[in-house]
C-alpha cells in the first residue's frame, strides 16, 4: 500500500503478486491488487480479482460493489447490476444468457427470479406449518 501512495503502482502490484504466490487466497492482497488495477483504470483486469475475493470470502461485500463499479466504467450496466447483487462472473454470464433466451431484460429476469424464490420459500413454510 505504501508503494501505491508513492505512485509506484507496478511495484505495488508485484508485491501483491508475491504475496499471492505464498497464499493465493489472501483476500487483503487480492483486494489491494484489484483496487490498484481499478485506480489505474484497468477495470477488465480487476474484475476477475474482485470475483476471486468473493469466491474466497463472500462476506466481503465491498468486492461485489467494486466489481459493479468496474463494470459500470466499462459501460456494462447489466453486468454492473448483477455484480452489485453479489453474483460471480460465471453466474453473471449464465444469467444474461437465460434472460436473453426468455427475451427479457436482465433486471426484469432478476426480479422474476427473486419473486419466484420468495414464493417457493413461502410455500415451503406453509407446508411445514401444515405438517
Amino acid at each position: 500500500m505504501a508503494l501505491n501512495e508513492l505512485n509506484r503502482h507496478d511495484e505495488a502490484i508485484s508485491s501483491y503478486d508475491a504475496s499471492l504466490k505464498i497464499n493465493p487466497n489472501n483476500t487483503t492482497a487480492l483486494m489491494n491488487k484489484a483496487i490498484t488495477l481499478s485506480y489505474l483504470e484497468r477495470y477488465a483486469d480487476a474484475i476477475p480479482i474482485y470475483d476471486k475475493v468473493q469466491s474466497v470470502d463472500n462476506t466481503i461485500k465491498e468486492a461485489g460493489l467494486a466489481k459493479s463499479e468496474a463494470y459500470t466504467k466499462l459501460g456494462k450496466p447489466d453486468e454492473a447490476f448483477l455484480a452489485a447483487q453479489g453474483l460471480l462472473v460465471p453466474d453473471i454470464l449464465k444469467f444474461k444468457e437465460k434472460a436473453a433466451e426468455k427475451q427479457m431484460r436482465v433486471f426484469d429476469y432478476y426480479c422474476l427470479n427473486e419473486f419466484l424464490e420468495i414464493e417457493k420459500r413461502e410455500k415451503q413454510h406453509r407446508e411445514k406449518l401444515d405438517s
